[in-house]
Order: C-alpha cells, then structure tokens, then sequence
C-alpha cells in the first residue's frame, strides 16, 4: 500500500475550464450569484436603514437570513449593488486592525448558524457556492474588501 495522500485535481484549474465552458451570465449566475440578489420591499427596507445596528425580524421563510447574508456580504466585500442606499463600509476605520471589515453572523445554536448563514455565506464546504466565497473566486477564508483586492 502506498503511503501517499492524494490530492484531488486544483479547485481553480476546474473553476477556469467550466468558465471557458459557460457564457458570462451561466457564469455569473454559478459563482456571483449576489449579483443576483433581488430584496423583496421589507427586505429592501433593511438594506436602505442607515442605523448602525439592524435587526430583521419576521415569520418563517420570509428571507431574514437571505438579507442577513447580502447585507454581510455587501459590508465585507465593499462591493455595493446599484439600489443600495443604507450604511456602507468603503472607509477603513481609524483604528489600527489587521482586517478592514470585522463582522458577526450567528444564530441560537452552532447547528442553526451551520445551516443557515454559514451556508449562504461560505457555502457547502465541498464546493464554493457561498455569495462570499463564490465572490472571490472561491479562495476560502480569504475574503478581502474592495480597496485592498484579494489576498
């Protein structure tokens, strides 16, 4: 038996071949799916509030943690869609820290934020379909605002 570990095949080499192989709008729609990001009115609401803290609150399946998960990523890419008139993070802070964005997302339970938040934020862990990681090109744990481009 060999010892070797074996690795499976580069996850950007695949990301590059199914680019060539999709038109610009498939592509768009696998991997920037936030752009694609359509607020219902109440949703739209939240997004536009200025506060410096928000709360979405609401029945079931009304999309609190689908806006809850474009406004984190909005914030921690300093990537802005067109109708986005509330608070924006596009000035780093005048604190000295080693990031430019610090943001929590959390729910009751570990179990709950797994399968929510985490999911649309950083996605299955077996591919990257998370907005935010979907966003940089799928180079996880990695995410970098606008200004200083990805690291």
């Amino acid at each position: 038996m060999s010892e070797e570990i074996e690795y499976g095949p580069d996850p950007n080499a695949v990301r590059r071949h199914a680019k060539k192989m999709l038109t610009d709008a498939q592509y768009r729609q696998k991997y920037r799916r936030i752009d694609f990001y359509k607020p219902n009115p109440k949703q739209l609401e939240f997004h536009n509030s200025g506060a410096t803290e928000l709360m979405l609150r609401a029945g079931n399946q009304l999309g609190k943690t689908t806006a809850g998960g474009a406004e984190m990523t909005f914030d921690s890419l300093g990537v802005y869609p067109a109708w986005h008139q509330g608070r924006k993070f596009l000035v780093k802070p005048p604190i000295e820290r080693s990031v430019d964005f610090i943001g929590w997302a959390g729910c009751m339970t570990s179990t709950t934020t797994r399968d929510g938040i985490q999911l649309k934020l950083i996605g299955d862990v077996t591919q990257a379909d998370g907005w935010i990681v979907a966003a940089v090109n799928g180079q996880r744990w990695r995410v970098c605002h606008a200004n200083c481009g990805v690291r």
